[in-house]
């Protein structure tokens, strides 16, 4: 019997032990994978280079309303007539990404920064036989009567973006299973966006207030930096020997000023105002989300003293209350009769609005 005991302790140590080889940083079991950033030596520098293809998505940047007179009989059925908003629309464009970090040698701990840049250009042009085109976001420089407001026949309107974004954050790598690792990161997210936009109306068709060769023309930028906490988890799940799924999810509050400039002034023969310069500062409190998922594929190289990750998917972001922009307001009058009803300068107000980012990304990362 002792012999026996003997021999079931000493088995159990033996179990024991094996099994303690198999415990990872979070007390789960499961054979040792790969985290997020793939740690093939204790320690040591990962690099990442990508590439993404992206399309913007903004409010806000509607030009112009389209107006359509059928002389209808003002009635649900038989409209006097409709307008459809003319928005700016930008294309599929590319950008890159970049990424250092640094692996420590303790518990799966890593330091990573992250860089990106995007440029993106939206317009719209085009001319009419008839002033179908009224401005938004426009000035009223002069009482007009509301069958008076200016049409134009040609627009030409365009925005540019420029964006870059830097994230630095601090992850600790973990499994909750065989198959499935998981990295919450915490640090501190900047980004800084300069928009530049410019509109020109021409050939007016209110005869009565404009001669048809007037041009209305707008420009603004706005220069907006923002910094603030960065919080959000990666995710690794593994399919099969070197292939698997990838995620990842972050959010931050980016505190922040926008500088914006904004420019109009009419060009006529006619005794209109002159040019006008808008300037204005802004404190900006920008909350943003971003995810990604997609399909990843690492393996050792260089026997095993090194690793390779290539990684490609999908990525959306949402920036919320971000694109300001100087709205000037038409207000109404009554002089004299009801029936003299007229627009004249109302006040004027910054407006933010919201725009996204949706689209595609590859990378190639190596694991020193």
């Amino acid at each position: 019997m002792r012999k026996k005991n003997i021999l079931l302790i000493a088995l159990s140590v033996c179990l024991g032990s094996l099994s303690a080889d198999m415990v990872h940083p979070n007390g789960c079991k499961g054979p040792v994978l790969c985290t997020s950033n793939p740690i093939i030596d204790s320690c040591g520098f990962t690099v990442e280079v990508g590439l993404i293809l992206e399309q913007m998505r903004l409010s806000n940047t509607d030009v112009a309303f389209y107006r359509n007179d059928n002389s209808g009989n003002g009635s649900s059925g038989n409209p006097t007539n409709f307008r459809e908003i003319v928005n700016l629309n930008f294309n599929l464009e590319p950008g890159v990404r970049a990424s250092v970090g640094y692996e420590f040698d303790h518990d799966y701990w890593t330091a990573r920064a992250d860089f990106e840049w995007l440029y993106s250009k939206a317009s719209f042009k085009n001319t009419v036989d008839a002033g179908n085109y009224q401005p938004t976001h426009m000035p009223y420089l002069m009482d007009l009567t509301v069958a008076q407001e200016p049409l134009y026949q040609s627009i030409n309107a365009s925005l540019e973006l420029d964006y870059f974004l830097l994230d630095v954050y601090l992850s600790r790598g973990s499994y909750l299973s065989g198959m499935f690792s998981y990295e919450p990161f915490a640090g501190i997210k900047a980004a800084w966006i300069d928009y530049t936009g410019a509109r020109r109306f021409s050939n007016a068709t209110s005869a009565t207030n404009l001669s048809t060769s007037s041009s209305w023309l707008n420009k603004h930028s706005v220069d907006f930096w923002g910094v603030g906490p960065l919080i959000g988890m990666n995710g690794n799940y593994i399919v099969c020997e070197g292939w698997g799924l990838f995620s990842m999810t972050n959010f931050s509050v980016l505190f922040g000023e926008a500088h914006i400039k904004d420019y109009f002034g009419f060009v006529s023969n006619e005794d209109y105002p002159g040019d006008t310069l808008d300037r204005a500062h802004q404190l900006v409190l920008c909350p943003t989300l971003r995810t990604m998922i997609g399909l990843q594929y690492d393996q050792d190289m260089l026997y095993e003293t090194g690793h390779v990750t290539l990684r490609a998917g999908f990525d959306g972001r949402y920036y919320f209350n971000q694109y300001p922009i100087i709205n000037r307001v038409a207000k109404s009058k009554t002089a004299g009769l009801a029936s003299d009803l007229r627009l004249t300068n109302g006040p004027e107000t910054i407006e933010n609005g919201s725009w996204g980012m949706l689209g595609l990304l590859l990378d190639i990362g190596y694991d020193f």
